[in-house]
């Protein structure tokens, strides 16, 4: 993944780019943009998604149908900011609204070491000089969610004899050894186009270990599919569900509680390279579109 100043997310152009397949393929490319919320839709078929601007039926005197499917592509930017003492993160979150999370689950959250809202498009001033103040480094990149799977968000790659710990939803702290594997976050989602377009997303964070072989799995509208067996250690405790409404997006970030290296959180958003420690936060955004095709009536 390319990496930026924060400055240049904050001036540069709008890059045209092309959408990557989320689940089981290649890591997708990055590139500069000004803001979690600019852009345009990852195919020049997109239409409006406001459902009393969407015509029920072709004007034409062909009798014909057309058919409106919303899809739903996801702009994720990953910025890595130094920590120097103490974490400049903090700044960011006076400009997240972590109640979206509900009280009970951001507590829960906390103790794993991370913390989760969502924050508007006139939010993003402030969060960009912040960025840009400290020297972050900033990626971005562009999903396409398949029909009925879940997105995944890989984070990075599990050490040898990694352990980590986490709190369950019982409050009992609870750690694990992993001998490889991927660190994972899944978002699964549903838009509501009759709630002023709004997005459920609901983070999850997971260790998945490839077996090398492929299975058959059955998705949430019923259909089947073939896809790489794969040995999932979810993190049930280190989860969060967020609605965003139009113009919005979902921020996912470690806590203070991240400071111990073993939590959750740790593992997952920060890292450390050449003697300097980062933190990782996730700016995500739904972007969803429409595309239409005209069948003939029976």
């Amino acid at each position: 993944m390319r990496q930026i100043s924060a400055g240049d997310v904050v001036l540069a152009l709008w890059v045209a780019a092309s959408c990557v397949l989320a689940e089981g393929c290649q890591s997708p490319r990055a590139w500069p943009l000004p803001s979690p919320m600019g852009g345009n839709s990852p195919h020049e078929s997109v239409q409006p998604t406001d459902p009393s601007r969407t015509p029920s039926s072709p004007s034409r005197a062909n009798p014909a149908e057309t058919l409106h499917v919303v899809h739903l592509a996801f702009e994720v930017m990953r910025v890595e900011m130094p920590i120097d003492g103490t974490m400049n993160s903090r700044k960011v979150w006076n400009h997240v609204d972590e109640l979206r999370a509900g009280e009970g689950a951001g507590a829960q959250l906390a103790r794993n070491g991370l913390r989760m809202g969502a924050a508007s498009a006139g939010s993003w001033p402030a969060i960009a000089a912040i960025l840009e103040g400290c020297g972050a480094r900033v990626g971005r990149d562009q999903l396409m969610a398949q029909p009925a799977a879940p997105l995944l968000i890989e984070l990075g790659v599990v050490g040898e004899a990694e352990t980590v710990f986490a709190y369950t939803a019982e409050k009992r702290l609870v750690g694990k050894t992993f001998e490889g594997g991927s660190k994972i976050v899944q978002l699964d989602y549903a838009y509501h186009p009759h709630l002023n377009g709004s997005t459920e997303l609901a983070a999850t964070f997971e260790i998945r270990r490839d077996r090398g072989e492929l299975t058959w799995e059955r998705l949430a509208d019923g259909s089947v599919r073939q896809a790489p067996a794969v040995d999932r250690h979810v993190f049930d405790g280190a989860s969060g569900t967020v609605t965003v409404g139009e113009g919005e997006f979902l921020v996912v970030g470690p806590s203070e509680r991240a400071e111990n290296e073993y939590i959750v959180g740790s593992r997952f958003l920060t890292r450390s390279d050449g003697g300097q420690r980062y933190e990782t936060l996730l700016f995500i955004t739904p972007q969803p579109f429409q595309s239409a095709s005209v069948r003939p009536r029976r």
